[in-house]
């Protein structure tokens, strides 16, 4: 076998070059699920949605150039995938966020503030604001 050889439908193998983009791919690991988590709402679907982004990640190495943003070119690939599975479920049919279950208010009130509450709040941390001519 030549050093350099070619697999079908994978890029060409190069171990030096592989390992970096191993480790710097690895180490965006969190990152990936947690953006997965955004778009998601799910952390299932996240978990899935980042190991499909990590594959055609590595599928892609080749036309990755070392030493540019790599978190950024993985991000823009995740994001893609969610559109494509999107799209191809229909209007995001299983990726569909989930309503709390519990209020984002807290639990001794049941009821959420009321705006003049909100501007209490806002004018007694910027009072230069609270007082317009």
């Amino acid at each position: 076998m030549a050093e350099t050889e070619i697999q079908v439908g994978r890029s060409p193998v190069d171990p030096p070059r592989d390992r970096v983009f191993k480790t710097e791919l690895v180490t965006l690991i969190p990152h990936l699920r947690a953006f997965a988590r955004t778009l998601t709402g799910d952390p299932t679907a996240a978990d899935d949605l980042a190991q499909d982004a990590m594959m055609k990640a590595w599928d892609a190495r080749a036309s990755f150039q070392l030493g540019t943003n790599m978190k950024a070119w993985t991000f823009m690939i995740l994001r893609n995938q969610f559109y494509s599975e999107s799209a191809s479920r229909g209007a995001r049919a299983s990726w569909t966020r989930k309503p709390p279950s519990e209020p984002w208010w807290p639990s001794t009130t049941r009821k959420p503030p009321s705006p003049s509450t909100s501007f209490a709040l806002a004018s007694a941390c910027c009072p230069r604001n609270s007082a317009r001519p």
